[in-house]
């Protein structure tokens, strides 16, 4: 049997289609309902990963729902960083995703780019 993870929560193929381990549910018919395997939060209003919330100045992210190398973070030129440089930089703008200024935002974005320049291992990570 092929197995895998969507959201934390295992899933299998059952020959025809993707299913959820414990219901087998469809993934696909299933999976906007479905709370994420490790934190056990539904998506919020908007879509977007409880746990994280609405990240300003990303175009999407996901916090890995339990494996730290799935976590990602997509910037709007389209570059993306994964993995715990994901996480720092998420950490970061949870910091101040409520009322956060033009200003405090710009700073941040500033500090998330010297990390993207300085850091090797986030480097290597980024995709453009």
């Amino acid at each position: 049997m092929v197995t895998a993870k969507n959201r934390g929560n295992d899933i299998e193929f059952d020959g025809n289609v993707w299913v959820y381990s414990d219901t087998k549910e469809t993934v696909p018919d299933n999976h906007k309902d479905r709370h994420c395997g490790h934190c056990g939060k539904n998506y919020t209003k908007e879509g977007h990963d409880n746990c994280l919330g609405t990240l300003q100045g990303l175009m999407n992210a996901c916090c890995g729902h339990g494996d730290i190398e799935e976590a990602y973070v997509q910037f709007w030129d389209g570059s993306c960083i994964r993995g715990e440089d994901a996480k720092i930089i998420q950490d970061i703008l949870k910091k101040h995703e409520v009322d956060i200024t033009d200003e405090d935002y710009q700073n941040h974005m500033r500090l998330i780019q010297i990390f993207m320049e300085t850091d090797k291992t986030c480097e290597t990570a980024k995709e453009v």
